[in-house]
């Protein structure tokens, strides 16, 4: 967990385009149909915590867009991957995009 100084934990705020909620919950839908949705489910709760409480640990960083001080990154959690980009200045994540392991 990321502690800024002695003072509690630092939260960040993860927010995602309606787009990719859209093809979240589609992907759902299909983890259902096929049984797994119990573990697709766990596997999004232990991603959006991460991405809560530690975006600049978990993953791997791609690159850095500097003009906008985001820091890409991408990590997963089986059986979901997932794409986002962490602003270096303010406690926020962007969610670019989920995807399924095959």
């Amino acid at each position: 967990m990321t502690v800024q100084g002695n003072g509690p934990p630092r939260q960040y705020r993860v927010v995602m385009s309606k787009q990719t909620e859209n093809r979240l919950k589609e992907l759902h839908a299909k983890a259902a149909q096929t049984g797994t949705s119990h573990r697709f489910m766990a596997a999004f709760r232990a991603i959006m915590e991460r991405l809560r409480t530690d975006p600049f640990v978990f993953g791997e960083p791609l690159y850095r867009l500097p003009s906008l001080k985001l820091m890409v990154r991408h990590a997963a959690i089986a059986p979901i991957a997932v794409a986002y980009a962490v602003h270096e200045d303010q406690p926020l994540v962007f969610i670019r995009w989920f995807k399924v392991l095959s």
